[in-house]
């Protein structure tokens, strides 16, 4: 199997695509060594320029500027990576906070003298737990986009 380099992207394909995997340039049926590349003026990257869109940051040629999410994109990432870093912080922290809980309990010579004080501590453990496992359910969901 042979590779083939996209002109627009610079990405190695496999030579019998049509298409670019990645940025949906047309290989198939150019004569590839015909094309002419100019520079991004957002980001200075080597385009064809027959392309509608700079595959590295999105600016339009079409209507001459960048789209919001591309624009925005690393901002938005950092955001997202402290989000989920404090979500998962804080569901680690229940973690300790639910086994300290059952290790004092459980190492404890006092006996309960309610149904409810023999029980309590088995739903607080459980409300904690269940309440980490979610929270790292929600990090891995944020995670994902």
């Amino acid at each position: 199997m042979s590779l083939i380099q996209c002109p627009n992207c610079k990405r190695d394909n496999v030579s019998s695509v049509e298409k670019c995997s990645y940025c949906g340039f047309e290989i198939a049926g150019k004569n590839l060594k015909d094309l002419t590349t100019i520079s991004c003026p957002k980001c200075k990257t080597e385009i064809i320029s027959t392309s509608k869109r700079c595959w590295n940051c999105g600016y339009d040629f079409t209507k001459q500027s960048v789209p919001y999410e591309t624009e925005h994109w690393e901002e938005d990432m950092l955001k997202r990576r402290e989000t989920v870093k404090t979500i998962r912080i804080t569901a680690v922290a229940l973690l300790v906070l639910v086994f300290l809980i059952e290790i004092l309990h459980t190492s404890s010579k006092h006996q309960p003298t309610t149904k409810l004080g023999a029980i309590l501590p088995g739903i607080i453990f459980s409300a904690l737990f269940l309440t980490a496992i979610i929270l790292f359910v929600i990090a891995w969901v944020i995670n994902r986009k």
